[in-house]
């Protein structure tokens, strides 16, 4: 049976909005994919107000305006003016008059056409803002990427829905993550590196490593670049059938001391632990272990396996998103479930 959903990814065009007049891809253009699992959990009825927050190529915003239907509303907001403008060129074209975008920084929301319904964000705050919160009304969703851990990429997408004015229950969560949620455009995005704490290296070549203990005072960071600098790869200590990508989803539900996310060329994208003169990272890709220094890291490392082996090898599936009303904004967390 063919979904509200389905009849819209048939309708609309991604090459229509994604790709620029050379033929190019707009930098700012998201995976369908990604795009098509986010608008299932926002689940968008016909003559619904929705805000989207990071409009882009406006693929997103023409979905949601098939979604809402004609008697629907779709704001879109953009930092970015010239998308803004793009976007309601490329709509005005479809015939879509329900949606609009607006130069603006979501973070603020959009309290002019308030209350929504529905509040969808392809940018991935800190937090999930005040203002958005009071701009739904009860009983409404938000669907929108946060950050889980104090390291990069440490994100996941959170669908909560409003229960009254400061009630807000996390219901859902996928895996994934945007570019941050900023108030200065961006024009490319370089990838993790620009979360990274230490960075050795340039270009594709570049390993980095990001760990809250690395912000502080006196965190060493000359000495942990000559560490990730002179890691060495070896077997890693995952059996057969052992998912890293699991093991990455219970650390972050952990939220350990000395958590480090990072990447090598031995190893691609990695998670594991770091201290002062001691470095232990595993490769989220093809297992790889890569150690530099004192032995300290590797045997935490060593440890939380086996904790994450003890309690059956927990993975993303396992995790319970809950938010935590903060001055900021909504934080998000996870833990596991029982």
């Amino acid at each position: 049976m063919q979904t509200a959903l389905d009849a819209a990814l048939a309708a609309v065009s991604e090459r229509a909005y994604v790709l620029e007049p050379d033929g190019s891809v707009l930098p700012q253009s998201s995976s369908p994919q990604i795009i098509a699992a986010m608008l299932r959990l926002l689940e968008v009825p016909v003559g619904v107000r929705v805000l989207e927050i990071g409009t882009g190529s406006a693929y997103s915003t023409a979905l949601l305006a098939h979604l809402a239907g004609a008697s629907g509303q779709v704001i879109s907001l953009d930092i970015n003016p010239e998308l803004a403008e793009r976007a309601n060129r490329l709509l005005r074209q479809q015939s879509l008059q329900q949606a609009t975008a607006q130069a603006a920084d979501g973070r603020a929301g959009w309290s002019e056409a308030a209350p929504f319904e529905r509040i969808v964000a392809w940018a991935t705050g800190e937090v999930l803002p005040h203002a958005w919160v009071r701009q739904l009304t009860v009983g409404g969703l938000i669907v929108a990427p946060l950050r889980l851990a104090l390291v990069a990429g440490a994100t996941a997408i959170v669908r909560a829905r409003c229960n009254g004015p400061a009630s807000l229950a996390a219901e859902h969560l996928l895996p994934g993550g945007f570019t941050a949620l900023t108030s200065v455009p961006k024009r490319q995005w370089a990838g993790l590196v620009e979360e990274a704490d230490i960075v050795a290296g340039e270009g594709e070549a570049a390993a980095w490593l990001s760990s809250e203990w690395l912000r502080g005072a006196g965190a060493g960071e000359t000495s942990m670049r000559r560490l990730l600098e002179s890691a060495a790869p070896c077997a890693g200590p995952l059996r057969a059938g052992e998912d890293a990508g699991a093991l990455r989803a219970y650390l972050l539900a952990q939220d350990a001391a000395g958590l480090t996310s990072g990447s090598t060329p031995a190893t691609g994208l990695a998670i594991g632990c770091s201290r002062a003169n001691s470095l232990a990272l595993l490769s989220l890709h093809n297992g790889t272990l890569v150690k530099a220094g004192a032995e300290t890291a590797n045997e935490t490392l060593i440890q939380w396996i086996a904790a994450w082996r003890d309690c059956g090898r927990p993975g993303f599936e396992s995790l319970q998103p809950s938010l935590e009303r903060d001055s900021p904004g909504w934080k998000l967390r996870a833990r596991l479930t029982q």
